[in-house]
């Protein structure tokens, strides 16, 4: 095979570049849902670059996705959305640390979710974690991505002029999907639903946990203790009611340890905020989510709004009741569900 025939590949990706991981020359084509790639790229290519004024990003899963990035912007600067769908806690480490390398940050909106309470603080994506050569510092390793087949695949389409369904950049990972809400609450779905959570044992007291939990020490905390200048705003996404009382006393009792465990490692550290959302009226009603945990769209736009105007505050003195209020709603739901 000749030299040509094998940097192929290579040219295709280095001029179309289809994440944006070289250069920004074909975003009019809009933004792929590849997000373990393209978010690297946005790093580098937007958050990186002055002249685009991002200074503050989301990181999170797939409950974040619906998020409008703009609907945190600043007077200041722009936000760029940074979720992965499917994303372990090192995972999104891993994406936030490269943001924070570029120097450009100052607000950090960080969804704290469920597997915080479990594995270890190296466990990633099941299946695609977010490649490590896209995220680290080393330029020695960009050459993976010139001959990189997903890369490559996408690189063609743009080429071909056939570039697949894109979104502009404020609305990038969204999804909606209303056949799969009305599936989650119909009558059928809420029968199989109750024969699932009579197996698991009612919700008491949520007692205490002393374990340690490392995706809280080690994923999160040193980027807070090492980056003063950036304002850190942690969030519970609130899961449906049925998927808490589902977890069982102990499964349940573990989440509000790890929360509790990441209010105290936080608490007068000065540019930390909390935020919860688990006390709003939409956990508990089904027709609200598509599976236990993906709420609406519109619930999104609440919870920003929530954050703007600086409610949902959770602090080390209100967890307590915060606490105490989400399991006794918890324990009511268990108990009319399965009446």
């Amino acid at each position: 095979m000749s030299l040509l025939a094998l940097s192929l590949p290579a040219v295709f990706t280095a001029v179309f570049d289809p994440f944006f991981f070289l250069h920004k020359r074909f975003a009019e084509h809009g933004f792929d849902g590849t997000d373990r790639y393209q978010n690297a790229g946005l790093i580098k290519s937007y958050l990186a670059d002055p002249a685009e004024n991002f200074n503050s990003v989301i990181i999170g899963t797939s409950v974040s996705q619906n998020f409008t990035a703009s609907h945190f912007d600043q007077p200041d600067g722009k936000t760029l959305k940074l979720t992965l769908a499917g994303a372990k806690p090192r995972d999104l480490a891993v994406i936030a640390q490269s943001a924070i390398d570029t120097g450009r940050v100052k607000n950090i909106y960080w969804e704290v979710f469920t597997p915080y309470a479990e594995g270890t603080a190296d466990d990633q994506h099941d299946i695609a974690p977010p490649p490590a050569f896209l995220y680290n510092k080393t330029a020695a390793d960009n050459w993976r991505y010139f001959f990189n087949n997903d890369v490559f695949e996408e690189a063609l389409k743009i080429a071909r002029g056939k570039p697949g369904k894109r979104k502009k950049l404020d609305d990038l990972y969204k999804w909606e999907n209303t056949e799969q809400f009305e599936k989650f609450s119909s009558p059928e779905n809420k029968n199989a639903l109750r024969t699932q959570l009579q197996k698991a044992t009612s919700i008491k007291n949520a007692a205490d946990f002393i374990d340690a939990f490392p995706n809280i020490t080690e994923n999160i905390l040193p980027r807070v203790q090492k980056n003063p200048g950036i304002n850190f705003n942690f969030f519970f996404p609130p899961a449906s009611c049925f998927s808490y009382a589902n977890m069982g006393d102990e499964g349940f009792g573990r989440l509000m340890a790890m929360r509790e465990n990441l209010i105290k490692h936080m608490d007068k550290i000065k540019n930390v905020t909390i935020y919860g959302f688990d006390l709003e009226n939409f956990p508990c009603d089904l027709r609200n989510y598509m599976d236990p945990i993906h709420y609406k769209p519109a619930y999104n736009d609440l919870m920003a709004q929530r954050i703007r105007q600086g409610e949902n505050k959770i602090t080390l003195q209100s967890w307590p009741r915060y606490k105490s209020a989400l399991t006794q709603k918890v324990q009511s739901f268990r108990k009319s569900f399965l009446q």
